[in-house]
Protein backbone atom coordinates (compact mmCIF):
# COMPACT_ATOMS: atom_id res chain seq x y z
CA UNK A 1 0.00 0.00 0.00
CA UNK A 2 1.39 3.26 -0.87
CA UNK A 3 1.00 6.04 1.60
CA UNK A 4 -0.06 9.41 -0.18
CA UNK A 5 1.66 12.90 0.56
CA UNK A 6 4.49 11.07 3.00
CA UNK A 7 6.06 14.10 4.81
CA UNK A 8 10.25 13.93 6.14
CA UNK A 9 10.59 14.12 9.95
CA UNK A 10 12.06 18.19 9.48
CA UNK A 11 8.14 18.57 8.09
CA UNK A 12 6.94 17.18 11.15
CA UNK A 13 8.98 19.16 13.75
CA UNK A 14 7.89 22.31 11.74
CA UNK A 15 4.48 21.27 13.31
CA UNK A 16 3.17 23.60 16.25
CA UNK A 17 0.37 21.72 18.19
CA UNK A 18 -1.47 22.90 20.95
CA UNK A 19 -4.42 22.37 23.57
CA UNK A 20 -7.41 24.78 23.07
CA UNK A 21 -10.44 25.31 24.96
CA UNK A 22 -13.11 26.12 22.80
CA UNK A 23 -15.36 29.22 24.43
CA UNK A 24 -17.98 29.77 21.72
CA UNK A 25 -18.99 27.95 18.43
CA UNK A 26 -21.54 28.98 16.19
CA UNK A 27 -23.68 27.54 13.00
CA UNK A 28 -22.34 29.25 10.36
CA UNK A 29 -25.88 29.88 7.88
CA UNK A 30 -25.69 28.41 4.58
CA UNK A 31 -22.89 25.87 5.83
CA UNK A 32 -23.47 21.98 6.62
CA UNK A 33 -20.01 21.46 7.54
CA UNK A 34 -18.39 24.57 8.93
CA UNK A 35 -18.48 25.59 12.36
CA UNK A 36 -17.06 29.04 13.76
CA UNK A 37 -15.12 28.43 16.77
CA UNK A 38 -13.78 31.23 19.31
CA UNK A 39 -10.47 28.89 20.85
CA UNK A 40 -8.64 29.92 24.22
CA UNK A 41 -5.04 28.44 23.75
CA UNK A 42 -3.85 30.45 27.63
CA UNK A 43 -1.67 32.51 28.30
CA UNK A 44 0.82 34.20 25.63
CA UNK A 45 4.09 33.84 25.96
CA UNK A 46 5.28 37.13 24.37
CA UNK A 47 2.25 39.28 25.30
CA UNK A 48 1.23 37.93 29.00
CA UNK A 49 -2.40 37.87 27.71
CA UNK A 50 -4.53 34.96 26.66
CA UNK A 51 -3.83 33.75 23.16
CA UNK A 52 -7.80 33.53 21.95
CA UNK A 53 -8.68 32.92 17.99
CA UNK A 54 -11.25 32.42 15.58
CA UNK A 55 -10.90 29.08 13.84
CA UNK A 56 -13.28 27.92 11.02
CA UNK A 57 -13.55 24.06 10.88
CA UNK A 58 -15.64 21.67 8.96
CA UNK A 59 -16.52 19.43 12.06
CA UNK A 60 -20.28 20.34 12.08
CA UNK A 61 -21.68 16.81 11.08
CA UNK A 62 -19.31 14.84 13.58
CA UNK A 63 -19.86 17.88 16.48
CA UNK A 64 -22.77 19.77 16.32
CA UNK A 65 -22.18 23.48 17.58
CA UNK A 66 -24.08 23.20 21.15
CA UNK A 67 -21.85 20.26 22.25
CA UNK A 68 -17.96 21.93 21.80
CA UNK A 69 -18.08 24.74 24.08
CA UNK A 70 -16.04 24.24 27.05
CA UNK A 71 -14.38 21.23 25.44
CA UNK A 72 -10.53 20.91 24.70
CA UNK A 73 -9.26 19.50 21.62
CA UNK A 74 -5.71 19.93 19.51
CA UNK A 75 -5.19 22.20 17.10
CA UNK A 76 -2.32 22.62 14.41
CA UNK A 77 -1.84 26.67 15.14
CA UNK A 78 0.78 27.53 12.49
CA UNK A 79 -1.05 26.83 9.57
CA UNK A 80 -1.13 29.41 7.02
CA UNK A 81 -4.43 31.26 6.97
CA UNK A 82 -6.71 30.78 4.54
CA UNK A 83 -9.52 32.56 2.91
CA UNK A 84 -12.86 31.13 2.47
CA UNK A 85 -15.36 32.08 0.19
CA UNK A 86 -18.83 31.55 1.16
CA UNK A 87 -21.43 30.76 -1.74
CA UNK A 88 -25.24 31.16 -1.49
CA UNK A 89 -28.15 31.69 -3.25
CA UNK A 90 -29.03 34.89 -5.20
CA UNK A 91 -31.96 37.10 -5.17
CA UNK A 92 -33.83 37.22 -8.04
CA UNK A 93 -32.02 40.81 -9.13
CA UNK A 94 -28.61 38.65 -9.27
CA UNK A 95 -27.32 40.65 -5.97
Amino acid sequence: MKIMNEIVIEDFQKIEIKVGKIILADHIEGSDKLVKLQVDFGPSTTLGVNDTRQILSGIKKAYPPETLVGRAFLFITNLKPRRFMMLGPRSPEGE
